[in-house]
């Protein structure tokens, strides 16, 4: 939670792409980006209403919006996971 999430993909063609992500079908936050013909990623800062996402499943929806007028859409999910704290066990001798 709270790390960047990245979604690569391909575009045919010039355009703009927009991420949504979803929570419970609440849309929590969105990304903008310019899409290029070939490769591309558009980036999710992990964050919700500027905190750290919490733990759970989002639901992603990608939309690229061509030049041409063409329009391509694309879900994925991620699932965000509680970073595992270490812990550290200090022992003292006692005498």
């Amino acid at each position: 939670p709270g790390k960047p999430v990245t979604l690569a993909y391909a575009a045919t063609a010039a355009g703009v792409a927009e991420l949504e992500v979803r929570k419970g079908g609440s849309v929590v936050a969105q990304a903008n980006g310019v899409a290029h013909k070939g490769s591309n990623a558009i980036v999710w800062n992990g964050k919700v209403a500027g905190k750290a996402a919490t733990p759970g499943v989002y639901a992603l929806t990608l939309r690229v919006r061509g030049a041409d007028g063409q329009e391509a859409t694309a879900q994925a999910t991620a699932k965000l996971v509680k970073p595992v704290a270490a812990k550290v066990l200090v022992t003292r001798r006692v005498r």
